[in-house]
């Protein structure tokens, strides 16, 4: 919790402390967290077990806004029961899930249960919101499971250069956001090509997915100081990835391997794996040490993205310091005399990168 918020999707309150001044009484009242707890049944009205229940709200993750957890999550007990604990106060909907298949009907299709949201609808749109006061029970959440015929995914998978994949491996996984495929593929004296993409299951077939895979590029390059002096020792640990900043895009880079990205003795690395619109990130500085700038082809990459694509390359230097910006300057009244005590606070704007500043005050 922030100073000043009664709930964690509030906003913080902010103080102004001038020199010497002492501020007391800054209290904080730490929210109890609130259980929600019920039974979810089957089309008959039967207790499920093992169904795996969540409280979501909306919050902006990966650039849109879109349904997340708001905490932990419960799995029902063999009566159906389930009970979650430590849910932050709120108004959240409330989701269970459930990978169970079987077969019915005539043509023995394959069905099973869609997320189903509280008290019993397909569709998070139609579902009633449950409100989660301080330190409250919101007891008898009961959900009934909505049974769906299975959907079929098909498809193809094809290399960057339009090849087709053969003996590609395709899966797909469930999230709490929903279902994500992915295809890997892995040939012999060439690196691993991969695609992923959402896809939003609703009961029927989708037959014409196409996925295109790819190795994605590599960055290499060296970490140097901004003052040209030695590299800080502690350099064991630092590594130079990318970070995705597609919306859908949950990987870091292709390949993550032991060396991948890891930073030598003397500042050189290499990272292999880049793929699309990403941002680079350095991980593990040295206490005290920050990023200064990405240079590339006399372009800072420390406030743009890199977009690569497989065979691609790019030659990086990464400069870092340990030397922070100063603002230094006077206050002063209307008639120009110079005011004691005064405060400047000193906005910076967001940036890729870290930076620190410091403030000084000056007197004639």
């Amino acid at each position: 919790m922030l100073y000043g918020q009664r709930r964690s999707t509030e906003p913080a309150r902010p103080i102004d402390v001038a020199e010497g001044q002492r501020f007391e009484k800054m209290d904080f009242a730490l929210p109890r967290t609130g259980i929600v707890s019920g039974r979810v049944v089957d089309e008959t009205g039967e207790p499920v077990a093992g169904v795996v229940v969540w409280t979501m709200r909306q919050e902006y993750f990966r650039g849109r806004r879109r349904l997340v957890p708001a905490g932990p999550s419960a799995r029902t007990d063999d009566t159906g029961q389930y009970r979650i604990l430590n849910v932050p106060p709120g108004d959240d909907l409330v989701m269970a899930t459930l990978r169970e298949t079987w077969m019915a009907g005539p043509e023995r299709q394959p069905f099973g249960y869609a997320p189903t949201f509280f008290p019993g609808m397909a569709r998070a749109a139609d579902a009633t919101r449950v409100k989660v006061g301080i330190g409250q029970e919101v007891p008898n959440t009961d959900l009934a499971l909505v049974a769906a015929r299975a959907a079929t995914l098909a498809g193809t998978a094809t290399a960057a250069a339009g090849a087709p994949l053969a003996g590609a491996r395709v899966s797909l996984s469930f999230e709490v956001m929903g279902y994500q495929l992915e295809v890997t593929s892995q040939e012999r004296d060439r690196p691993p090509a991969r695609a992923s993409m959402p896809v939003q299951v609703q009961g029927a077939d989708m037959d014409a997915i196409t996925l295109v895979a790819d190795s994605g590029g590599t960055i290499t390059g060296q970490i140097v100081t901004d003052s040209s002096e030695a590299l800080p020792a502690s350099l064991s640990r630092m590594r130079v990835v990318t970070e995705s900043l597609a919306p859908d895009q949950r990987a870091r880079g292709l390949v993550m391997g032991d060396d991948n990205g890891l930073v030598g003795t003397d500042g050189r690395f290499t990272f292999s794996g880049a793929l699309g619109r990403s941002a680079i990130r350095v991980w593990s500085l040295p206490r005290g040490w920050v990023v200064k700038s990405l240079e590339a082809a006399d372009r800072d990459y420390a406030e743009a993205p890199i977009e690569l694509r497989g065979g691609q390359k790019l030659d990086l230097r990464i400069v870092i310091t340990n030397r922070f910006p100063e603002v230094t300057g006077r206050i002063t009244d209307d008639r120009g005399n110079p005011v004691e005590g005064a405060g400047c606070p000193v906005l910076a704007r967001l940036r890729l990168r870290p930076s620190r500043l410091r403030l000084a005050r000056s007197h004639p």
